[in-house]
């Protein structure tokens, strides 16, 4: 028991030496308790020898402990598991959205796409793009919204500059060159980089009030730079199923390179592919739209329409879809059908 008292107490040395301590110094500081787990373990197990005289019972006791040990690590290995997946998918879903992106663009989101993260999501995209500015300039920071801008919204919108950095990077843009996203996988969604377009989304309130920000003219090519997303950081490309689609023609839109939408649905068909989010449909009723397939359009907006219930984010599509076609028959008695509908 003394010689587990004196490990943990001179554990405590290294983080003391520099003014750091376990409990005092914010959310990661626990580590500085790492090395006194082995004096708690000595002082445990005296006790054990102390107060429980059945060696039996101390048996039962220590195994317990032991499993519930295992059990915790085993959760906290699956929490990392799972978190290094999504980010995967994140990374490479960004990177087929937005191939590349004008330096001193700022990236909102409503909140903490990852847990645990904090700065370093800005330092992870900065990875997936070629460097373009001196090596202490950074392209590229990542902003939650509620975290940094919660009653700051009107003033984002209205335009100001934004800084931010960590140890010697920095980087310095304003609000208007930024873009929009949310990114909710646990619901089954993919990536949604969004603009006033997308106000119909099942978003957050305070990503709704900064969306006309989102400046998808920041992104500045339909193709990847050779050897981007690099693979010895990011690892192979995964298999993103529905979202492989959606962010393609989600690019494509923007782009308004509707054949291109069709053909990709037409492959996510053949492969058996369907979101689950029925609101992801969107790029696809606009493409079958521009082509004039009002049939395939029609269906499609039902399929949305029955998988969410909702149409506040269908009226707005379709009035951007009669403003940006010509009229004719077909559209006008398939729009007054969807109207009845």
């Amino acid at each position: 028991m003394m010689l587990g008292i004196a490990v943990i107490f001179m554990s405590g040395l290294s983080g003391w030496s520099i003014g750091r301590s376990m409990v005092a110094t914010g959310l990661w500081s626990d580590r500085f308790g790492f090395a006194g787990t082995t004096g708690a373990c000595l002082i445990l197990i005296a006790l054990f020898e102390l107060l429980v005289e059945n060696h039996h019972h101390r048996a039962v006791l220590i195994c317990s402990l032991l499993g519930l040990a295992i059990g915790f690590h085993l959760r906290n290995a699956n929490e990392y598991r799972w978190s290094t997946i999504k980010q995967t998918r994140f990374y490479w879903q960004l990177a087929l959205r937005a191939p590349q992106i004008e330096p001193g663009t700022a990236i909102l989101s409503d909140g903490e796409i990852f847990p645990k993260m904090g700065v370093y999501l800005s330092f992870a995209i900065n990875l997936l793009y070629p460097l373009t500015v001196d090596a202490s300039k950074l392209n590229y920071w990542f902003y939650s919204l509620n975290k940094y801008f919660e009653n700051r919204t009107d003033e984002l919108v209205e335009g100001i500059a934004l800084s931010g950095g960590h140890w010697h990077l920095e980087f310095s843009g304003m609000s208007k060159d930024s873009l929009v996203m949310h990114y909710e996988p646990e619901r089954g969604g993919c990536l949604w980089v969004l603009d006033s377009q997308d106000m119909g989304y099942p978003i957050p309130e305070i990503t709704k009030k900064v969306l006309s920000l989102s400046n998808l003219g920041r992104i500045t090519s339909t193709e990847a730079i050779d050897g981007f997303p690099p693979q010895d950081i990011f690892g192979a490309e995964p298999d993103l199923g529905w979202c492989n689609y959606y962010q393609k023609a989600s690019l494509a839109r923007q782009q308004k390179d509707w054949k291109r939408i069709t053909k990709l649905w037409e492959e996510a068909s053949q492969k058996g592919q369907s979101p689950n989010q029925p609101v992801e449909l969107l790029p696809f009723i606009m493409g079958y739209a521009h082509i004039g397939d009002w049939d395939t359009a029609l269906e499609l907006t039902h399929t949305s329409y029955t998988g969410t219930g909702l149409n506040h984010f269908l009226c707005p599509a379709w009035k951007a879809i009669l403003a940006d076609t010509k009229a004719t028959p077909q559209r006008e008695a398939l729009f007054n059908r969807c109207r009845q509908c």
